[in-house]
């Protein structure tokens, strides 16, 4: 995932409404602010990029009961 990619990514999110600002994204990744800024500066790996697919295209309906 390129550092445009993970800024594409944050855009649709705000977007969307699943996350107000990128702490919130960072949050939702469970990776820290500073990791998230690591990723917009340098990129992320294949597992991010599916973590962030998921959060951006699934049915929160999925999520419910789940501790995350």
């Amino acid at each position: 995932m390129s550092p445009g990619q993970v800024e594409l990514w944050l855009h649709k999110m705000k977007r969307a409404r699943r996350a107000k600002s990128d702490a919130e994204a960072a949050r939702l990744l469970h990776v820290s602010y500073n990791a998230m800024v690591r990723f917009k500066q340098r990129g992320a790996d294949h597992r991010t990029l599916l973590a962030c697919l998921y959060l951006l295209h699934c049915d929160r309906s999925f999520l419910e009961g789940i501790r995350l």
